[in-house]
């Protein structure tokens, strides 16, 4: 930087010229200009946007899905599956959420329960449960494994299953429909394996599928 009158050399923080004392004038700002957007960062921009609109959209495809998958009814093979690894974990409260709620109600009536005694019906039948497990265990070892197949299953139909709603009427439950599954269960333990056939009722209720509670002493 010089100065505008002798030309003598000057620092930028100068305020004056060391040789003839001139005032040094400040610099003009020069004019900001924003740079222009190019077309690469507008396509980017595009680009993000559209993959949070996608995102929104996936988010939103999963949350219905969950909510057909909770709120759309049990199938009748889940309630058999789950019963039957309830049984063999001797959990009796699962066992019983596989019934309908009025026939639960029926079902400590008959045993002389009262509806508070829910608790305690409930671990006398998974005390007995645990005890033919430790039996198995004592018989097999404990490295048994149950697993079951279903061969063949039949709608109710007919009177008979106008019998099957009429029974449960009583008790205000609302059957639309019942099938017969017929099941394998079978027990390995070493190489040893044992197998039987059995049948097992299920009634629809709802969207939900649940056991026929006078046939669950077919399978236990």
């Amino acid at each position: 930087m010089f100065c505008e009158k002798c030309g003598e050399k000057i620092d930028s923080n100068m305020k004056f010229c060391p040789k003839c004392g001139t005032p040094v004038r400040g610099i003009p700002e020069e004019t900001i200009h924003t740079p222009p957007v190019s077309s690469t960062k507008m396509n980017q921009n595009n680009k993000n946007r559209k993959t949070g609109i996608i995102t929104v959209a996936v988010i939103a495809v999963a949350v219905i899905a969950a909510a057909l998958f909770l709120f759309g009814g049990k199938s009748y093979k889940t309630v058999i599956k789950q019963f039957i690894d309830a049984t063999f974990e001797a959990d009796a409260k699962t066992m019983m959420e596989l019934i309908p709620k009025g026939m639960v109600e029926y079902a400590l009536e008959e045993e002389g329960y009262e509806k508070d005694e829910l608790d305690e019906m409930l671990d006398e039948i998974e005390e007995e449960l645990q005890d033919s497990i430790d039996a198995m265990d004592s018989y097999m070892g404990e490295d048994w494994k149950v697993s079951y197949d279903i061969l063949d299953t039949a709608d109710v139909t007919g009177d008979d299953l106008d019998e099957v709603k009429d029974t449960y009427k009583e008790y205000d439950v609302k059957v639309s429909a019942a099938k017969n599954v017929e099941i394998e269960l079978k027990i390995e333990w070493g190489e040893e394996e044992k197998s039987t056939t059995t049948e097992l009722s299920v009634i629809k209720v709802g969207r939900f599928w649940y056991l026929d509670l006078e046939d669950l002493a077919n399978i236990l």
